[in-house]
């Protein structure tokens, strides 16, 4: 890699990883006092309404910031007259949201539903408005300030939300948060990006990002449905209470993706952009960030699968285990989305939003079957585990497309990328169950210091066996991303 794009990656994965892991301390403190203070019915009713500002909110924005990232020829005419109409979509889909609070409220047979979307969809806006601004901001790699930014809009709307649940004020509590949020990412962004807001509007200009943006926006709206049906059915076949539970759960199994794969995707759009007329260059960088994930992924993904319960004990408290058999399943697919999270930058920065659409498409008929086979089921494990074996076939069919359209290489050969990984990943995980056996068998029951003991031998021991830890090394030089895995590599070299 050339040590402009070297450089212009490692800048925006240091600004991001900034963000996301002062946001990561701050949801897990954040979720952890909102446990205690609010029920799971709460935090069900909230999830029901964010299904719909999400939906709303990316209706509005029509995938108009992707492609202001992506197009090199818009002027500052163009530009003003894309976030006019991100802001007048904002603003006529806000009204349709507040118009359709009441249907919303009658359906899932929740009258607080009604002020709880009205209220949020003034958020709609916000959402909307902010999204040209960031992307200028992401075009002109200004990473650490939107770093700073995204910072201080978090820790102020866990303030608020902190407060206000201590005050009484239940569901809403989670409602401000998301309102103050929104609010401070608009005003901030609009006034960092330095956008120059012209007279007139002429729609000349957006049919200049019609095309690209066009497939972008139907890519967003398969991936919101697939994301969020099982949200939707949930709260509509089980309870609201099942679907607090299940949030969680869901909510989990995110924050890998939060706090490593959003630390990359940010940077990967704005600098591959740049190499989109050398996509063979392009494929060989990308694959060892996929190696890399796929490495970090095993050890979290059985991680969360084995200390489940301690975790949730932890964190929320012994009336949220209800959480842990929902989530274990789930956690079986972090490593698989850890990676499929960087697909869709790598999609756009190809220029390929019409094969993103596409294999949405595809991901989105098996998600939904998933769900739907788990809500026809009435059985919310079942549910779990349909929608983690449907993660399987979408990371197969997605980067099929990748690697044969995209980078016009052989799908076999990206799979041989993966097959250390893999091999680990098998290894760790049978190995952990006989030693979960070997306890049972011994001593009627199992340890949790045992546990970790035993994790963390087998994880260090597989990583060094198959020199994996080489690659890890290897790729931390040179990404600025300091790893144990020389020094102990070198340990290990020495007791042979």
């Amino acid at each position: 890699m050339s040590d402009s794009i070297k450089r212009d990656l490692r800048k925006g994965f240091i600004a991001s990883a900034f963000t996301k892991y002062l946001n990561f301390g701050m949801r897990i403190i954040v979720a952890a006092v909102l446990a205690r203070l609010l029920e799971p019915h709460e935090f069900g009713i909230f999830s029901i309404a964010l299904v719909f500002l999400t939906f709303f909110s990316l209706l509005s924005e029509s995938g108009m910031s992707v492609a202001v990232v992506q197009k090199r020829d818009l002027s500052e005419a163009d530009v003003s007259n894309i976030f006019k109409f991100t802001v007048g979509m904002g603003l006529s889909i806000a009204a349709i949201f507040m118009a359709s609070s009441g249907l919303i409220a009658q359906f899932y047979e929740e009258p607080a539903l009604t002020m709880v979307c009205q209220v949020l969809a003034i958020s709609a806006v916000f959402n909307s408005a902010a999204g040209v601004p960031r992307a200028l901001m992401l075009k002109e790699k200004r990473f650490g300030e939107i770093a700073r930014l995204d910072v201080i809009a978090m820790f102020t709307a866990a303030a608020v939300a902190m407060t206000s649940a201590f005050l009484g004020a239940k569901y809403y509590a989670l409602v401000l948060q998301e309102l103050v949020r929104g609010c401070l990412v608009f005003f901030m962004y609009y006034r960092a990006s330095g956008i120059q807001v012209q007279r007139g509007f002429s729609f000349a200009s957006i049919g200049k990002v019609f095309n690209y943006s066009a497939f972008q926006f139907l890519f967003n709206v398969l991936n919101y449905f697939s994301r969020n049906i099982d949200n939707l059915l949930i709260g509509k076949y089980f309870s609201t209470t099942m679907l607090g539970f299940y949030n969680k759960s869901y909510t989990l199994m995110l924050l890998p993706n939060q706090t490593i794969s959003q630390v990359i995707t940010p940077a990967l759009h704005p600098v591959f952009a740049e190499l989109q007329d050398q996509p063979k260059r392009m494929y060989q960088y990308y694959v060892d960030m996929v190696r890399f994930l796929a490495d970090i992924g095993v050890v979290i993904s059985l991680g969360v699968f084995f200390f489940a319960h301690e975790m949730i004990l932890v964190l929320y408290g012994a009336r949220w285990l209800d959480v842990v058999p929902m989530l274990q399943p789930l956690a079986l697919t972090i490593g698989l989305q850890l990676i499929l999270q960087t697909s869709g930058s790598v999609f756009q920065a190809l220029g390929l939003t019409k094969h993103l659409f596409y294999t949405g498409l595809v991901s989105s008929f098996m998600i939904i079957g998933a769900i739907v086979y788990g809500v026809v089921s009435q059985d919310i494990i079942v549910l779990c585990t349909a929608y983690a074996s449907s993660i399987l076939f979408v990371f197969l069919q997605n980067y099929y497309v990748l690697t044969r359209v995209g980078f016009d290489h052989p799908f076999t050969e990206f799979l041989g990328y993966l097959k250390v990984p893999a091999l680990i990943y098998v290894l760790l995980f049978v190995g952990m169950k006989l030693a979960l056996f070997v306890q049972q068998l011994a001593f009627g029951s199992d340890y949790f210091l045992v546990n970790v003991l035993a994790f963390g031998g087998l994880s260090a021991g597989l990583f060094f066996v198959t020199r994996e830890y080489r690659f890890l090394g290897e790729f931390g030089s040179d990404y600025g991303i300091k790893l144990p895995t020389n020094k102990l590599g070198k340990l290990f070299e020495r007791s042979r």
